[in-house]
């Protein structure tokens, strides 16, 4: 999942993100958050159905680029991949709000 939001504040904002990931280290199926290049959290160990509270923080007067990564591996009929937000983490708190800029491309 890749995000951008823009902190319309001039201070940094906490973000609250609670999310669901699945996660196997022994086929280095890791999951990872990252905030603009920054890695926030990562995990390699393996955890099924995984819960993570993680506050970001996010810089005054800018725009964020926030990252998350479930990573999967060959096809099996016993591990999923699978990454689900919960607990309206989607809201955004009071001074952030959702950028959609990144460019697309046009038909020919």
């Amino acid at each position: 999942v890749l995000m951008r939001v823009k902190n319309t504040l001039d201070s940094p904002v906490d973000w609250r993100l609670n999310f669901y990931y699945s996660s196997y280290g022994g086929y280095a199926e890791q999951a990872s958050l990252s905030v603009n290049g920054n890695n926030v959290w990562s995990t390699g160990s393996s955890c099924n159905v995984c819960t993570r509270l993680q506050t970001v923080s996010l810089p005054a007067n800018r725009i964020s680029t926030i990252i998350i990564v479930v990573g999967s591996g060959p096809p099996s009929s016993t591990r999923t991949s699978h990454l689900a937000f919960f607990d309206e983490t989607l809201n955004l708190p009071q001074g952030l709000e959702w950028v959609d800029d990144l460019d697309t491309v046009e038909e020919l």
